[in-house]
């Protein structure tokens, strides 16, 4: 663990409130602008998902640090033989999944948690990249963004069930951070199922994408 020391005190009031879910700016799907404070939200939901913590100190005039640790031996002692787990309703987790996000931390945090299940996980920073691989690579499920500046998911999504394509009967499950009933519907209305909520919850993700597999092999 190396700690990073800023030249800047953060009040105590702030410390309380520097690691919380940030606020979207722009609520639009099709958004322009983006938010604050995301960054050290999911630097602790990753760290607290590998088992670890993050967290700050500060006393004025002194500055600011913050630590990320993480039980690399415990990691070490528990690490699987093959690339292949469990998931919470004891299906074996070797899929292939599209992951839509066009935020580069969002994306390292969700594949680093999918990647943990044992899932193979391809990107695609919008919806148009997206589209283009969904028309040559059939995947077993699509994880979508549903606020991205141009295309937004619900378009993105209409897009992929439209076309003849490997990917027309893919599940593909909404991700995101601030929606109302409104959505839920919107998502239904486009052949979206599930649902995942930002910030990620890796056990509710690994129960959502199992739940939506065992209804996508039972069908």
């Amino acid at each position: 663990m190396v700690p990073k020391t800023l030249t800047t005190d953060i009040g105590e009031q702030e410390q309380q409130r520097i690691f919380d879910p940030f606020t979207q700016l722009d609520s639009s799907l099709a958004r322009r602008g983006g938010g604050v404070g995301l960054g050290l939200a999911l630097c602790r939901d990753l760290a607290r998902a590998m088992g670890g913590e993050c967290t700050v100190a500060s006393r004025r005039g002194e500055g600011a640090t913050f630590e990320f640790s993480l039980p690399v031996t415990a990691v070490e002692m528990h690490a699987p033989a093959a690339n292949i787990t469990k998931d919470p309703v004891g299906l074996e987790l070797t899929h292939r999944l599209l992951l839509v996000e066009d935020s580069a931390v969002n994306q390292m945090l969700t594949q680093a948690l999918l990647e943990t299940l044992g899932h193979s996980v391809a990107l695609a920073d919008d919806g148009y990249q997206a589209i283009n691989l969904c028309s040559q690579e059939p995947f077993d499920v699509i994880l979508m963004d549903l606020q991205m500046p141009g295309i937004d998911g619900l378009d993105t999504t209409r897009r992929i069930k439209g076309e003849a394509g490997p990917n027309q009967a893919t599940p593909i499950i909404p991700l995101t951070a601030n929606v109302g009933e409104e959505f839920h519907e919107k998502v239904k209305e486009v052949g979206m199922v599930g649902f995942i909520e930002k910030p990620i919850d890796r056990d509710q993700m690994a129960r959502e994408i199992a739940a939506v597999m065992k209804a996508s092999t039972n069908s």
